[in-house]
């Protein structure tokens, strides 16, 4: 028979010191705007690649596909880079989600779940 699980009251009371809470608050804020920076600049990828789509960037480089140049010059999985590509076509009919994605409002995960159901008609809901 196993002996029941203790707790360390001593640390479990340091979670709550002042201290600790201010660096967890602001460790949290750190992770938010760092995230919020990287979903923006994701967000400019994604223009871009519809850019290079449109002016067929691709074939300069050797590629056959904007999803092959993406990783090629990103080094990236080829099923990443097709994601990317697909996203960023899908994009080009929803302005508002470009938008807020590009502030950090939306995060890619939330882009790509809105792209599956969205249609531009209802993007602003």
């Amino acid at each position: 028979m196993t002996e029941p699980d203790t707790i360390d009251i001593t640390r479990e009371l340091d979670r709550y010191h002042p201290d600790r809470v201010a660096l967890d608050r602001e460790l949290t804020e750190r992770v938010s705007r760092a995230h919020a920076a990287m979903t923006a600049a994701f967000a400019d990828i994604l223009a871009a690649t519809t850019e290079a789509e449109e002016a067929e960037s691709y074939w300069a480089q050797g590629s056959q596909t904007t999803s092959e140049w993406l990783a090629a010059n990103l080094r990236v999985h080829g099923k990443t880079a097709r994601m990317w590509t697909r996203m960023a076509k899908q994009l080009k009919d929803f302005p508002a989600f470009q938008e807020r994605m590009a502030v950090g409002e939306l995060n890619v995960d939330q882009v790509r779940q809105l792209l599956r159901y969205a249609d531009p008609a209802n993007q602003a809901e």
